[in-house]
């Protein structure tokens, strides 16, 4: 991590994430986890229904069910006649399939939540046939859902690990993040926010304090095969790794940087945990070609509800 400073604001740059930061004299007293989940909303993604002339009812059906669920989640929906109008889209986009074809598209490096002019095919996650498999499959995932009520739930950081496949590098990868991160917890210290704002913004979510969590994805999980095309897509080369990789997320959604094979080590961890946990600003920014938002259907404001658990059923007591 690099760090430079210049008049009143200093520049912190990890694994290529600028943050801006305020001089300590005026800085906030939130973290930037807590901040970025009470103030970042995420970028949205693009979900494009491709067709000629007319859809079928079935794909009607399963279009309007998809802008349905997509109000609940960092995307929109569009259908594009390609007999009418063929820009701003990409020709891989619907040439890559047979149409009708829907294909997702990842929030093109500093629109924010506004559509750009273009969209590049370098910016498509996934393509599908248009059935309600692959809409689902967009909106939604077990580990996705897992990931929003960590965070919800209060956790400072959910590092989540995209296996290899390699069940022995895998395993170790998982020890060592978990060793660290439980190391971590006891070592790092955060701020408590003293502004009414801070405090306001922050009464509907879990108490603030410091908790890591890992969640391991599976690369062969067909459940979550939306997932981990979103994490691969997340910094360039990221496909062609080999090793498990290591994803730190924070906020709502937002992928802080990536760490692949032997870069998990507990010197990279602990400068990502250390960057995410210190004290934040009014005017912190990310700035990142790699950094993105993870398509998560969830709501934010709110703290999330204790995960359920099994119990076994009482047994009766026999009469006497």
């Amino acid at each position: 991590m690099k760090k430079c400073v210049s008049g009143s604001s200093s520049v912190v740059v990890f694994g290529g994430v600028v943050l801006l930061v305020a001089a300590p004299l005026i800085a906030c007293s939130v973290p930037v986890f807590r901040y970025a989940l009470q103030r970042w909303a995420p970028n949205s993604y693009q979900a494009v229904v491709f067709y000629r002339s007319k859809l079928g009812k079935d794909q009607s059906a399963v279009c309007k069910k998809l802008i349905a669920d997509a109000g609940k989640a960092n995307l929109a929906v569009k259908t594009v006649d390609l007999n009418e109008d063929r820009s701003p889209w990409a020709p891989e986009f619907f040439t890559s399939g047979d149409l009708p074809r829907m294909v997702l598209l990842k929030p093109a490096t500093g629109s924010g939540s506004s559509p750009p002019s273009s969209w590049p095919a370098e910016n498509m996650v996934w393509s599908a046939p248009v059935d309600k498999a692959s809409a689902a499959a967009i909106v939604d995932s077990p580990k996705r859902r897992e990931i929003s009520r960590l965070i919800r739930s209060g956790q400072s950081v959910v590092w989540v690990l995209l296996e290899s496949g390699d069940a022995k590098k895998d395993a170790a990868a998982a020890a060592l993040t978990k060793r660290t991160i439980a190391a971590l917890v006891e070592k790092l210290k955060i701020v408590k926010p003293r502004s009414a704002a801070a405090q306001r913004d922050g009464a509907k979510l879990a108490k603030l304090r410091l908790a890591f969590s890992l969640v391991r994805v599976s690369r062969t999980d067909r459940a979550e095969r939306m997932l981990v095309e979103m994490l691969l897509s997340s910094g360039k080369e990221l496909c062609k790794a080999s090793g498990p990789i290591l994803f730190p997320v924070f906020g709502r959604g937002r992928v802080f940087t990536s760490l692949v094979d032997k870069d998990i080590s507990p010197n990279n961890i602990g400068q990502a945990a250390a960057a995410l946990t210190g004290p934040c600003s009014c005017q912190v920014k990310a700035k990142s070609a790699s950094r993105i938002d993870l398509l998560i259907s969830a709501d934010w404001t709110t703290e999330a509800k204790p995960a359920p658990t099994s119990r076994p059923a009482p047994t009766k007591r026999p009469k006497r």
